[in-house]
């Protein structure tokens, strides 16, 4: 008779089990100790704008993680004042949230979140940067998109997504892998990207034949791999510096009547000056 000596770590409803089991001779009953380390890993960091504050989460996690934040370019530490909230729900599970405000330009910087297990064996990177563009223009627009500096994973997908003017959801325009070279695009004759730009950081997008409009419309640029994400949020407004056509009829309108009545001025001024000359006597 053989009896089965396990080892395995604790399963909560967001880990999976990991069991060896190995055959051991067979012992009389006793009882014993065993120490158990119990962990959940962080399984995602997710970071939003919401008004003048960029937002880092993540959930599901123990014991509980550390967050800090930076930016790109580097700032000091006393301006950047963040507030992290970490919470515990009823399986035990950490949720933690951290949030800064933005400092100055809001394209001046990109925010960078990092989220560390209490081990320190994992860390998740997230950042986020901000961008205006308002085209009068129309048609052709660029929006550059660059990852940082020290992205240079092995294994990465550039997505680009566009969220209109009351829109539930955002609408994908088109995906890029690295290791396939792959670009899936709905967006077929409308925008394109440079892959070989791409696989060195650079996913700017290049849009053509795009309608005018006062609304402002948010593209955004994902660079995503394991443990890492960067955002580049673009506010963009195709016409928005247009006046709408009945305001520009009323002002043609103006500017007719003001031209018509100059004209008629000028006419009766001349008029007038030429009764006054043919009135003139001559003495010799």
């Amino acid at each position: 008779m053989e009896m089965l000596h396990c080892y395995c770590e604790i399963v909560t409803s967001r880990t999976v089990a990991n069991i060896l089991a190995t055959p051991v001779p067979h012992r009389e009953p006793r009882s014993s100790w065993v120490d158990m380390k119990v962990h959940a890993p962080i399984r995602s960091v997710n970071i939003e704008k919401i008004d003048e504050e960029v937002i880092c989460s993540s959930q599901g996690i123990y014991p509980a993680p550390n967050v800090s934040w930076t930016t790109d370019p580097p700032t000091q530490s006393d301006m950047l004042k963040d507030s992290t909230q970490t919470t515990r729900d009823p399986n035990g599970l950490y949720s933690v949230q951290s949030k800064v405000r933005f400092m100055g330009n809001v394209s001046n910087y990109a925010y960078i979140c990092s989220v560390t297990s209490a081990d320190g064996m994992q860390k998740w990177k997230t950042s986020m940067r901000q961008q205006e563009i308002d085209s009068i223009n129309g048609g052709n627009l660029t929006i550059p998109c660059l990852a940082p500096g020290t992205f240079k994973p092995s294994n990465f997908t550039l997505k680009w997504t566009i969220t209109k003017a009351k829109a539930t959801k955002p609408e994908v325009i088109l995906t890029f892998n690295n290791l396939t070279l792959h670009i899936s695009n709905p967006w077929k004759n409308q925008a394109s990207v440079d892959p070989d730009q791409v696989l060195s950081g650079n996913g700017t997008l290049w849009l053509q034949n795009l309608e005018n409009s006062a609304q402002t419309e948010t593209y955004t640029c994902e660079f995503s791999a394991f443990q890492f994400q960067h955002l580049v949020l673009t506010d963009v407004t195709l016409g928005g510096n247009q006046l709408p056509s009945w305001i520009i009829a009323v002002i043609v309108v103006i500017v007719i009547v003001i031209g018509i009545w100059i004209w008629d001025r000028d006419l009766d001024l001349e008029k007038t000056s030429n009764r006054k000359n043919r009135g003139k006597v001559k003495l010799y």
